[in-house]
């Protein structure tokens, strides 16, 4: 069976520092919130315009999440609770408290 292949083009990719401050900051919120020890897990994302962004910045990006496998994120039943909604505004106002206590 003859298959056939269209290339509709890349994104550059990026990687983050697990030991700069915002990442750092970024872990300590998703301890203070989930009251578990944070995992950095090195994976790859579907947001095509972070690199551009890092390279317009001249900053090292850093995505961080709230999503899980079980979401299925593109799936004809993809789904996202309201509780992790509410969990990720926590993470987000833990990280912004604490980076404005850096100096």
């Amino acid at each position: 069976m003859p298959l056939s292949f269209i290339h509709h083009g890349a994104v550059k990719p990026f990687i983050s520092e697990s030991n700069r401050k915002l990442a750092v900051a970024c872990s300590k919120a998703y301890e203070q919130v989930f009251q578990s020890k944070c995992l950095k897990v090195v994976t790859g994302a579907s947001i095509p315009i972070a690199a551009d962004l890092a390279h317009a910045a001249t900053a090292i990006p850093l995505v961080i999440g709230m999503g899980l496998a079980s979401d299925q994120i593109h799936a004809p039943n993809e789904r996202f609770s309201l509780t992790r909604l509410e969990q990720g505004f926590y993470v987000l106002s833990t990280i912004l408290q604490s980076l404005g206590q850096l100096r």
